[in-house]
């Protein structure tokens, strides 16, 4: 699964992942998209097939939500130090893991929003719903 990090998650948490994980990471930093738009990094993600990894889960959900839109996924994480950051991610994507079967995480991800709140708890839906 191809994972693209939010400028507002730290790029650390992206560069841990890419290093420790077998996981296809980038940043908007990696790929001067410093600065953009929630719009133009989404339609990045969907036009190279990142599921996105973001602490801005509403203006996210917002442009994710219309009834046409197809989207590679999102993971919500809640606005924690870069070190729970991690913490989070990996739990999100151990979950993923665990559900997707038989479906690989990325087929899994489509269109499905992955939120973890500040207590660890995980929950995920289809965005946009049925």
């Amino acid at each position: 699964m191809s994972l693209f990090f939010d400028a507002c998650v730290s790029a650390s948490a992206a560069v841990h992942f890419r290093d420790t994980t077998s996981y296809a990471t980038s940043h908007t930093r990696d790929i001067n998209m410093s600065g953009a738009s929630d719009a133009e990094v989404l339609g990045d993600c969907i036009e190279f097939d990142h599921a996105l990894i973001t602490i801005n889960g509403k203006d996210f959900r917002r442009l994710c939500g219309k009834p046409d839109q197809l989207h590679p996924g999102l993971i919500i994480i809640p606005s924690v130090a870069k070190t729970n950051q991690i913490r989070y991610i990996k739990a999100a994507l151990a979950q993923i893991d665990q559900e997707a079967p038989p479906e690989t995480p990325q087929d899994w991800m489509v269109n499905r929003v992955v939120e973890v709140d500040f207590q660890g708890k995980i929950s995920h839906a289809l965005l946009p719903g049925d």
